[in-house]
Formats: structure tokens, sequence, C-alpha cells
């Protein structure tokens, strides 16, 4: 066994391994594991996003000279890659033990040179030959899955009768979401749906393309989960490959009619989304707006309940409404009124909490909380956000099951590659690419945020400034490809609502869950969640407000690479600057290297001062 700063090996004769290597950097001298280090998955992951993302367009770019379908040349161009790749890498590490044993044989050594090969300078390629496999196979199964899905998508007859601009269509769908409000192509509200058949007066041709459904006056009563028989216009989007199909409101159109009604289960979940909605509407203006958002990740003002009222938009000023979340904005925590993994983490922690209180096996609480989990994901307007949340929650309950601990970049990389294979089109998603950015940006560069802030400033303020900072770092670039804007104050209005974002993150959540049984009490917690909105606004306005909010940028694929590449070289400063303070860490060291702080001298000063002055100690 090695000791000092070296790594455990079963064989005391195997030659040292690099710490560099990912494949052994989770396991440190003293034999502890290091999940947080474990990045093994990352690649794989960035590989299935890269192959779901570009496989659509290889297949909008494919021209065969001959008859062959694109799906075919696209497919093919796909494997012929990857195949081609694989080879120049086997031929590489063939070509460098090829010039190793040769060089060996040259000096009489060959077995003593066959075994510096093996544990020498080319040791990482052999070690990295079979993730780059890895990574080949995880990009040609999300590409290939992307192939399908877009094939499968553009031969679907919904997509076919929108191509065609045919004029009115009759389709029975399948309501996936609920209402909120729209003023887009003169509706009143949008929805999302499954297309399940398009009908004829002679026949019905299957479907099951998903569409946005724009829809006005009574076409906002839809209860999602129910099947209905709708009268309208399909058609593309004009921005993208998304169906639309605009309900049509006028004499001749016959009203939308049910044909299957919802499940029991989402007829309650829709019953309680309603009685939370008019809890909060008897709420204060900001309340109204703001308590919604920050439960349900809907706001207000754009909430319709299944009886197609909209309890907050209806007494709300619409002006106050948009200001409010062009403030938001501005000052860089709108992400507060969407659901996220700190709703998701709350709600697990009281379940870990209560369930070790009542001493219950390690099975039952991974079973408690995975049920806790799958509630929340229900309860909550369905997103891209909320689906990784729950990939990330469910894989946290088997690794509670199994006696791990919880490894966020490996727990988020299953996720990313699951979601991708089963749903490629999340790879275009803003939503879905921000969700795992601020993920992995907190789980890499927290930690050692936390640790140089630490010295400067009190646990909890370099605590919020680290998780903060540390996802800005990744989502940032994103953001700018949306809004070419740098939003300068983000850091500090996040820092200021951190208090209470927690407490009124809990409080909406237990509204929610009382309003159907207790509406009063669920009043009361609306109320107390209403209070930590009302800091969020006043911040949000404060910042908004400044002239120095918002920097313009460069749009485009320019700006975002530009301020992705300034962020890595102050991420290579900072490393370097504290490795050449010596306050590298140092995996094979017990306890916690002394870092003195700024606020040290200063209580070294004043308890010195009152022992000068005869006036007590501490």
């Amino acid at each position: 066994m090695m000791t000092g700063h070296t790594w455990h090996t079963r064989h005391t004769r195997r030659p040292r391994q690099s710490r560099s290597d990912p494949s052994i950097r989770m396991v440190c001298a003293d034999g502890r594991e290091r999940g947080s280090r474990d990045l093994r998955m990352m690649p794989l992951a960035c590989a299935a996003w890269v192959g779901a993302l570009s496989a659509p367009r290889i297949l909008d770019a494919s021209t065969a000279p001959t008859e062959m379908p694109p799906v075919v040349f696209a497919t093919i161009v796909v494997v012929v890659v990857l195949l081609v790749t694989m080879l120049v890498a086997t031929v590489l590490f063939d070509t460098v033990l090829f010039t190793r044993c040769a060089a060996a044989r040259h000096r009489s050594t060959v077995g003593k040179g066959h075994a510096a090969y093996v544990g020498g300078a080319s040791a990482p390629l052999r070690r990295c030959l079979p993730m780059l496999l890895l990574m080949f196979v995880a990009g040609g199964a999300a590409a290939l899955s992307a192939i399908a899905d877009e094939t499968v998508s553009r031969g679907d007859a919904a997509s076919v009768m929108a191509s065609e601009r045919a004029g009115r269509v009759e389709i029975v769908a399948e309501v996936l979401s609920p209402a909120v409000s729209c003023t887009f192509r003169g509706s009143d509200c949008m929805m999302s749906i499954r297309i399940r058949s398009l009908r004829s007066a002679e026949s019905a041709t299957p479907s099951s393309a998903e569409a946005t459904l724009f829809a006005s006056g009574p076409g906002c009563m839809l209860q999602s989960g129910a099947v209905y028989r709708l009268t309208g216009k399909l058609s593309h989007s004009s921005y993208s490959k998304e169906l639309w199909f605009t309900l049509a409101v006028d004499d001749r159109a016959p009203a939308p009619r049910l044909v299957v009604q919802a499940p029991g289960w989402k007829r309650a979940i829709t019953l309680m989304q309603r009685r939370f909605l008019a809890v909060t509407a008897r709420l204060g203006e900001q309340g109204r707006v703001l308590v919604p958002g920050l439960t349900l990740g809907v706001l207000g003002q754009e909430a319709i309940d299944g009886g197609g009222a909209m309890p907050g938009a209806a007494i709300v000023d619409p002006a106050y409404a948009e200001g409010i979340k062009e403030d938001f904005r501005r000052s860089g925590i709108i992400h507060l009124m969407v659901v996220s993994g700190g709703h998701f983490l709350l709600l697990e922690s009281a379940v870990i909490s209560m369930a070790r209180t009542l001493r219950m096996h390690r099975v039952l609480i991974a079973c408690a909380t995975a049920i806790a989990s799958l509630a929340l994901g229900l309860c909550v307007y369905p997103s891209a956000a909320v689906d990784r949340a729950f990939a990330m929650s469910l894989l946290g309950a088997c690794s509670l099951m199994l006696g791990r601990p919880r490894q966020t970049i490996s727990q988020l990389s299953w996720a990313v590659i699951v979601m991708l294979l089963l749903h490629p089109r999340l790879a275009h998603s803003y939503g879905f690419a921000l969700s795992c950015a601020a993920v992995l940006g907190i789980a890499l560069w927290s930690g050692p945020t936390m640790k140089m802030l630490h010295a400067m400033l009190p646990a909890p303020i370099a605590k919020a400034l680290a998780v903060t900072i540390s996802a800005q770092l990744l989502t940032l670039p994103i953001q700018l490809l949306i809004d070419p804007k740098l939003p300068l104050l983000s850091v500090p209005a996040n820092l200021l609502v951190t208090p209470v974002v927690s407490a009124a993150t809990v409080c909406g959540l237990l509204s929610l869950a009382l309003a159907w049984c207790a509406p009063q009490l669920s009043y009361h917690l609306a109320w107390l969640a209403s209070c930590g909105t009302s800091l969020m606004e006043d911040c949000a306005t404060w910042i908004g407000n400044s002239p120095y909010a918002m920097l313009p940028w460069v749009q485009g694929w320019v700006g975002a690479l530009s301020v992705f590449l300034m962020e890595m070289l102050l991420l290579i400063a900072c490393s370097v600057a504290r490795r050449m303070r010596g306050g590298g860490d140092d995996p094979g060291a017990d306890g916690v290297p002394y870092q003195p702080r700024r606020l040290d001298a200063l209580r070294f000063w004043w308890r010195e001062s009152k022992e000068m002055f005869g006036l007590g100690g501490d």
C-alpha cells in the first residue's frame, strides 16, 4: 500500500498512476470516496448531447445525388463518422504500442520496455481509449435516436397536413399541460397537446405528434389529461419545426367535445392547483403574481385554472405584472419563478429528516423520497427543468437505497443521457440546457469558490456567493444566446434574496398541499410566502431599475463563446494563484488546511485591547 500523496492499488507492483486520470480520481490515499470528483460519465453526457443536437442538422443537410431517402443517408453519415473516428483512435493506439515495443527491442530490453510502456507515458492513452469508445457509442445512440424521432415526426400525418397548409381539420387530442395565458396569434391561452388522430368524413388517420394549442374563450376550459375532439387549423411554427394548432372560435366551428375524461389522479391535481390559485387571489398584488410563480412555476397573471377563470390576472394590473417580470429579468433573479432542483432538495431534506427521526430503514427512506419527488413533479407545472430535477431525484433515491453517497455530476450525466435517448428534442431546449448548466457549475466550482471566499467573508455569505457565481459560470453564455445582455448586478441580487428563498418556497409548497382541504390554513401559509416574495420584489425593483443592471453584448455564438472563454481564463488564473499561494487541495492530507481570514486580525486586536485596559478576555 502506498502512502503520502499516492493512490491505493490492489497490486503493489503496479506502476504509479497519475492523479489526473479521471477513472481513479475518485479514490484518495485514505481510502475515502470522493464522489464530487467522479467525472467519468460527464464526457458521455456531452457526447450524447452533441449527437442529439447535430443529428437533425445532418438530416436537413442530407442531399444524396441518388434516390436514397434522407434518413438513410443521414444514418450512414453518422455511422461512418463514428467508425472512422474509432478506427483512427485504434490505429493511433496501435502505432504508439508498436513504436514503444520497437524501441524496447532496439535497446535489447524488451520486457523492461514493455513494462515501461504499460505504466509509462502511453498509459493515459490506453486508459482513455475505452472512454473514447464509450463516448462514440453514447453520441451515436443519441444521434440515431434523434434521427428516428425526426423521421417519425416528419412522416406523421399531422406534420404532413401542416406542410400542405390545409384548411380546417378535426383532430382528437390529449391535453398534456394546464393552460397559461397568451396573447400570441390573437389567443387568450395556450397549452401542450398530443394529437391522437386526424378525423375526416371517411376515416381517421392515427397520429402521435405533439403540438401547441392556441385557444380563446371556452377553449381555455380544457382540462389537463382529458381527450377532446377539436376543430381548427394546423401549421408549423414560424421559427422552429414545432406544430401549432389554432382552435377555431367562429360560429361555424363546433365547440370542443370531451371524448375521454381525465384520470382521477389528474383531476385531483387540477383541483389542488385551482384551489391554490383561488387562495393566492386573496393576497396582495405582488403575492398574487409571485407566490404562484415561486410555488408552481407560473406567474399569477399567466395562470388559468380548469374553469377558464384567471384569478390572478383578473385583478392584477397588466402593466404592473409585466413591469415586475421585467425587473426580475433585469436583476437576474427570474430563475426564482421556475420550479427547479431547489424545490426537490427542500422536499427530500424534509422527508429524510422525518424518516430518520422515526429510525426507518434506508430502503423505506428511499421509497418515501421517490414518492415525494414524484408527487411534487406532478403537482407543479411541467417544464424541462422539472423533468431534469425529478430524474436526478430518482437517481438520488436509488443511491440512498443502495447505501451509496450522492454523486451530483454522475447523477446529472446519467439523467441527461437517459432523457436525451428518450426525448432527443430536449437537446434544443434552452430551459433544459440552463438547468443542467446550473447544476454542473454548482457541482464543479461551488466548493473551491466557497473555500476562497471563506477566507474573507463569513460562511453563510461565502456559501451563497459561491453557489450564485458557480451557477452563472455556465448559464451566462446560454443566457446570452437568448438575450445578448450581461446582468451585471445578478450576483448581489441573488445574495440579497437568498435568506428568504427557502422559507418562502417551503411555505408555498405547504400552502399548495393544504389548499384543497384547509383553505384558511393554506391562505396563512401563502401570506407568509408572500412576505418573502415582497423582499424579492423590492430587490428586483431596486436593482432592475438601475442603469447599470444590464450591459449590451455581442449577439449570437460569438458573444456567448467570448464570455465562456473569459470565464475559463478567470478560473485558470484563480487556480494558478491559489496553487502559488500553497492553497491547493491535498487529497492525502487529513483535516482542513489553515487559511487565515481578514477578520481574524480585527478579532485579535479587539481581544488584546480589552485585556490591555482590563476589560476582561472574550
